[in-house]
């Protein structure tokens, strides 16, 4: 982690094309001598996807199932307890 940035799915994430483990790095810099976050493949480097857009997208997906699961209405089920 640098910069206070978690990476949320580094190490969850594997590989569509060789099956390893997707972590987080540094992009190279650039001109300006900015750095990002991305994500890549630990096997080979098959995929390279910039993180924050990822995350947030994540995070988004998850907040909205967890909006749907408390608007939903109580099953039988989850009244009893069961």
């Amino acid at each position: 982690m640098e910069n206070g940035k978690a990476a949320l799915l580094s190490g969850v994430v594997r590989c569509p094309k060789c099956q390893a483990v997707v972590t987080q790095r540094w992009s190279k810099k650039k001109a300006a001598g900015e750095r990002y976050r991305i994500y890549t493949c630990s096997g080979g480097r098959c995929i390279t996807c910039p993180a924050d857009p990822l995350d947030s997208f994540v995070v988004r997906k998850v907040i909205d199932r967890a909006e749907e699961w408390n608007a939903a209405p109580a099953t039988d089920a989850v009244r009893r307890g069961a």
